[in-house]
């Protein structure tokens, strides 16, 4: 029962860790989209800039947001990478755990099967000693 809530444990764990996994993959890429969007937009601007004096401060707001965009795909990245490292380590546990309960349900049936042939020996020295009376 024990192993039975450590696999269950375990199998929530794995669901939760690929939940964030895809969630976080998704935040990727839009952000990789939103820095070609943001990078596009910079090139249009720095264009224009000698026609436009306004384009200027958005010029460098953009460039901002790429930057801070740029870091925030990369965190988004290493938080991916390090779910990606908790999903393999949720999951080789859970293997083990599998592992752990099989053997022990074969340890239960090998010791089943110990008990029924002590039974049986018992019955035979039983009839073995009313025989020799």
């Amino acid at each position: 029962e024990e192993r039975d809530s450590e696999l269950e444990r375990a199998n929530r764990d794995v669901t939760a860790l690929e939940e964030d996994l895809y969630r976080l993959r998704a935040d990727a890429e839009q952000l990789t989209s939103e820095n070609a969007d943001l990078k596009s937009k910079v090139a249009s601007s720095q264009e224009n800039e000698d026609r436009e004096q306004e384009s200027r401060a958005e010029v460098e707001e953009l460039r901002q947001r790429l930057k801070d965009a740029e870091t925030e795909a990369e965190r988004v990245q290493q938080d991916a990478s390090k779910v990606q490292a908790d999903l393999d380590a949720a999951q080789k546990a859970r293997e083990q755990t599998e592992a752990d309960l099989e053997a022990a349900k074969k340890a239960r049936e090998q010791a089943q099967a110990d008990l029924e042939a002590a039974k049986k020996a018992r019955e035979q020295a039983q009839a073995d000693l009313e025989a020799a009376k």
